[in-house]
């Protein structure tokens, strides 16, 4: 990664989350074919980005929707167009028919370290 010259006001400065200028959000690719509609990845997501058209992430953890079959998720989009994915891979690896893959990787610019974004999708470590 290219190292940049930023001003100490540049360091102070709170980034604007929702602004492709000062972050990248992730991005999902979700196969048509091998989704089921089953609503897991949308339970799992931790940043609540993905959506369905047949149940909302509160829904499916209060129990209050059932049948199994909610619709292909998306990812939910902010007014400017970016969306609040970080890319962790959570919904691909809870996917039961791996119908979810990472397609653009979270980059958050100058302000914030990475310390790790891999291609392989596994649940996280419990602490």
């Amino acid at each position: 990664m290219k190292s940049a010259e930023y001003s100490c006001l540049d360091r102070l400065r709170l980034p604007a989350y929702d602004s492709a200028t000062e972050l990248k959000s992730g991005a999902l690719a979700v196969d048509a074919e091998r989704c089921s509609g089953c609503g897991i990845c949308v339970w799992v997501c931790p940043g609540g980005c993905l959506v369905s058209d047949g149940a909302n992430k509160i829904e499916l953890m209060r129990g209050a929707v059932r049948g199994g079959r909610y619709g292909q998720p998306r990812l939910a989009r902010m007014p400017s167009g970016a969306t609040q994915c970080i890319a962790c891979g959570d919904c691909g690896a809870a996917c039961p028919r791996e119908a979810l893959r990472v397609t653009v990787h979270f980059d958050p610019g100058h302000r914030f370290k990475r310390l790790t974004q891999t291609d392989e999708l596994t649940y996280p470590r419990r602490y």
